[in-house]
């Protein structure tokens, strides 16, 4: 958001309701202050944030436009046009968007990985790799770097080395990432992971016996160190080249029979379910389903519904409770214990959260619940995953339809018990 020079009332009350999320009322005012001005590219620029945050991309993309007539030079209208694009699952469109923005100003690091991001997702992953790196010169992205005397790793010789991994951003990443392991391995290196405490029980199970530390805890001495999110662009991935060899991640075959017993099978099909991601991500509000959403699945007879949420938002948890879904996941305490119960389930069917990933790193057939516009990991109109084999990709063919996404799922889960 950006003050015009001499702020009006209307401006200035257009802020205050804008700074305290009334988006409704502060567009009413962007939008007089935009007609007002309407050879002003920075009232026409601020009603496109405005109408952003109000869902009404395509309105936004007008304002865009003419903050660009206007400006041909404002860098910020570029990158939020691309972000409508990409809102508008208009990938490619997006891309020439964030392309334009670093011609405009070459130094700025967010059109980069903008740019960067949506090669990803159209499968070039030569450009989109490269571009990813630019996340490192963002802000927020500092909790994440880390600095050490030795060097990063970009490709050296790793025989007899030891390479230190950091985990990085989600858990999803990590899980995503350390396919990778095995790889690396295999080209002589001895490999250390920093990882958060959820995640260190389960990728100590991982081929040939990673040491696996804690965050905080000492490290080892090491010769190179990279995070794990770099590891594809180090060796060059392309679709091609994606790591999916089958299961890479393991349960503890102790905790699996524990879980069986404890939860004997009380029908022929049992699946387990995450609707709902960590409420704090950008895209929540995007990727995730409210627990009645499911309502026509939950309706199914002869399959035993099992939950595999940790955490169940306050409006969700009495819903839960009174429903038939068996409820493991609150009694979780790390990712070990969520692939011991996993591997008990005939299928999982989730959003776009670390389940999802989980389920594809063990090798369990996986249907994952994708927005209309979806991470880059899944690329665009596909729907299997060259990351994980057992995964199958259920989309939206509009932005917020979930309706339609669950009425599909429910007939696919019919079709084993009329075969």
């Amino acid at each position: 958001m950006i003050m015009l020079p001499h702020a009006s009332d209307d401006e200035r009350r257009a802020r205050a309701f804008f700074a305290q999320g009334d988006f409704a009322a502060a567009e009413v005012l962007f939008r007089r202050l935009a007609q007002k001005s309407f050879k002003e590219p920075m009232a026409q620029y601020n009603h496109g944030v405005v109408l952003c945050k109000l869902d009404r991309f395509v309105e936004a993309i007008s304002c865009y436009r003419r903050t660009i007539e206007l400006n041909p030079c404002f860098t910020d209208a570029y990158i939020n046009f691309g972000i409508c694009l990409n809102e508008l699952n208009l990938i490619e469109q997006a891309r020439q968007s964030f392309a334009l923005a670093r011609q405009v100003a070459p130094d700025i690091p967010v059109p980069v990985l903008n740019e960067g991001i949506a090669a990803l997702a159209l499968g070039d992953y030569a450009a989109g790799w490269k571009d990813f790196a630019a996340r490192w010169e963002l802000p927020a992205y500092a909790k994440f770097k880390r600095s050490f005397p030795k060097p990063y790793w970009n490709g050296e010789d790793l025989s007899g080395k030891t390479l230190f991994l950091i985990a990085e951003q989600g858990f999803g990443d990590s899980l995503q990432m350390s396919r990778y392991v095995p790889i690396l391995s295999g080209l002589g290196a001895t490999i250390v992971i920093e990882a958060p405490p959820a995640l260190t029980r389960l990728l100590r199970l991982m081929k040939h016996s990673p040491c696996v530390i804690r965050n905080g805890e000492e490290i080892p001495a090491f010769d190179f160190y990279c995070s794990m999110m770099d590891i594809p662009r180090v060796l060059g991935t392309t679709l091609a080249t994606i790591p999916s060899f089958g299961p890479y991640l393991f349960a503890d075959d102790t905790e699996v029979k524990a879980y069986s017993a404890l939860h004997p099978r009380k029908s022929s099909r049992r699946i387990g379910l995450c609707w709902a991601g960590r409420s704090s991500h950008e895209n929540d509000c995007n990727r995730s389903l409210a627990f009645t959403e499911l309502s026509p699945l939950l309706a199914m007879d002869d399959i035993e519904w099992v939950s595999l949420q940790r955490v169940v938002s306050d409006y969700d948890a009495p819903l839960l409770s009174a429903s038939v879904v068996a409820n493991w996941g609150k009694d979780f305490d790390d990712f070990s214990a969520a692939a011991a119960a996993m591997m008990t389930l005939d299928l999982v069917i989730t959003v776009d959260t670390a389940i999802a990933h989980l389920a594809g790193a063990l090798g369990k057939p996986v249907w994952i619940l994708l927005p209309f516009y979806a991470d880059w990991r899944w690329l665009t109109l596909r729907e299997d995953s060259p990351w994980y084999p057992t995964a199958r990709l259920f989309r939206q063919k509009n932005r917020k339809d979930w309706a339609s996404v669950i009425a599909r799922i429910s007939s696919e889960v019919k079709m084993p018990a009329q075969s």
